[in-house]
């Protein structure tokens, strides 16, 4: 993601064509979403987005970590997804007028909202080829803020609300940083950028750092 965004408020989004990159990565508990709160602290963005009447609104995020079975079963429309958005859909359907979309051959024709399947069903290079009639992304997955977006390259990219509060809300003179997480693989890029007196490393990224270190 690039480290500086341009606001949301700065550019005209009528009949333009807009993907919002989002981070609605919830927990789904036998087919309902047992926690909402990241897609709540979204939906401000999409009602903003939707009032400035956009021709298409595109709307991705991923869930889970699909294994190579899911994937195939995927691609091959058989079978129950266990990382499905189709919980994600029907919560966002109950509050604006928005359609489920799992191919997207022929999403340059579509109008009005979109919520793409899960984009880790997809190999990347399917989704960015079919996302080239695209005006603008908008980014409002702090969550996810340290991964490479899934999209064309040379578009521009604007922080949505929730970004821009995030963003707001930091201070200048940190001292500690506390980062966690599963990998550190995908992280490096943003602990390259990190400028403070103290980071500490937890969960399972912490590891890879003692067997560095030489510790057993």
């Amino acid at each position: 993601m690039p480290m500086k965004l341009k606001d949301l408020y700065d550019v005209p989004l009528k009949h333009k064509k807009v993907v919002l990159y989002a981070d609605f990565n919830v927990p789904i508990v036998e087919g309902e979403i047992a926690d909402t709160f990241r897609i709540e602290k979204t939906l401000p963005t999409i009602i903003y987005v939707l009032s400035q009447e956009p021709d298409l609104l595109v709307i991705m995020t991923h869930l889970g970590r699909p294994d190579i079975h899911e994937k195939k079963c995927f691609v091959e429309g058989k079978g129950k997804l266990a990382n499905t958005l189709l919980p994600v859909y029907t919560w966002l359907s109950q509050r604006i007028n928005i359609e489920f979309v799992r191919d997207l051959d022929n999403l340059y024709e579509k109008k009005g909202t979109v919520l793409l399947e899960n984009t880790r069903l997809y190999e990347k290079a399917y989704i960015i080829n079919r996302l080239y009639f695209i005006d603008l992304v908008i980014f409002d997955g702090f969550g996810v803020a340290h991964r490479p977006l899934i999209i064309p390259k040379n578009k521009k990219v604007y922080a949505g609300l929730l970004m821009r509060a995030e963003l707001e809300r930091r201070l200048d003179n940190f001292d500690l940083v506390i980062m966690g997480g599963r990998k550190i693989t995908d992280k490096m890029a943003l602990i390259k950028h990190l400028k403070f007196k103290n980071i500490f490393f937890g969960g399972g990224m912490c590891f890879s750092i003692l067997k560095q270190k030489k510790y057993r």
